[in-house]
């Protein structure tokens, strides 16, 4: 029998003021079988400060990943 775990990565984007911004984004997602290990990559739009909360979702529940909402700061390199 494969070991294996199904799972989704929600995430929440939210300005200063509260306002989100979930519709804009378009996480990409790697994951590494051989360590377990995921990485979910975002490009914003704007620069600014954030917070970016992060939940597994698995069978019914949904829970935050810890340390989550995180303070995210967006700066312009052009």
């Amino acid at each position: 029998a494969t070991d294996h775990l199904e799972f989704e990565v929600i995430m929440e984007l939210f300005d200063e003021t509260g306002l989100r911004f979930d519709k804009d984004m378009v996480p990409q997602l790697d994951h590494d079988k051989s360590n377990r290990v995921c990485k979910v990559r975002y490009a914003p739009q704007r620069p600014g400060n954030y917070l970016l909360a992060l939940k597994i979702k698995s069978g019914g529940d949904s829970l935050p990943i810890s340390g989550s909402p995180f303070p995210v700061e967006v700066i312009d390199v052009d």
